[in-house]
């Protein structure tokens, strides 16, 4: 090998081992192996304290039924948030932006939410459970809706998984995409 190579290729290599030595070394020191009697105290102290599920929370704090959220306020708060949703598609819908196309401009298909709040069958009850309709033309999708009494936050079940109704609402969508 030429002596011009090898030197670079040397000094590489030597770095190299150097830097890795350096990262197993942070490694180590880092791992819960390598402080062990630390590592065992801490699982104690973190398996000795108890905590309660959501239902057994829930059960334990009596709801309030002054601070609990109405049937009317919950309507109120659900219309807000698919107003919400619904707004990128509205703009687009009333802007002109989608009229300078080359190709001839299709139609926006309107776009309409409905809420519809079932009352609970226990006046007690700290959950609210709603169906948002949702109205593209002729397609419709329903989507199932808990809104907590005494947060007075909703999540809304959309693809498999329960969402936030804020985050549901801010991914509003547009027509043509």
């Amino acid at each position: 090998m030429n002596r011009a190579l090898a030197i670079p290729a040397v000094s590489c290599l030597i770095v190299f081992v150097l830097v890795f030595v350096a990262l197993q070394k942070a490694a180590d020191s880092a791992s819960p192996q390598g402080s062990g009697t630390d590592a065992a105290n801490a699982k104690q102290s973190l398996a000795s304290i108890p905590i309660p599920n959501a239902k057994e929370r829930l059960e334990a704090e009596p709801a309030n039924p002054q601070v609990m959220l109405s049937s009317d306020a919950a309507g109120e708060s659900l219309t807000k948030l698919t107003d919400k949703y619904a707004q990128p598609w509205h703009d687009w819908e009333n802007s002109p932006h989608h009229t300078y196309s080359r190709a001839a401009p299709r139609p926006v298909p309107s776009m309409t939410t409905e809420v519809t709040i079932e009352p609970p069958s226990d006046p007690h009850d700290g959950f609210f459970l709603a169906t948002i309709e949702i109205k593209i033309g002729q397609q419709l999708q329903q989507l199932a809706c808990v809104i907590d009494r005494s947060t007075k936050r909703a999540f809304v079940f959309k693809d498999g998984m329960w969402v936030a109704g804020d985050k549901w609402a801010a991914v509003g969508p547009l027509p043509n995409r």
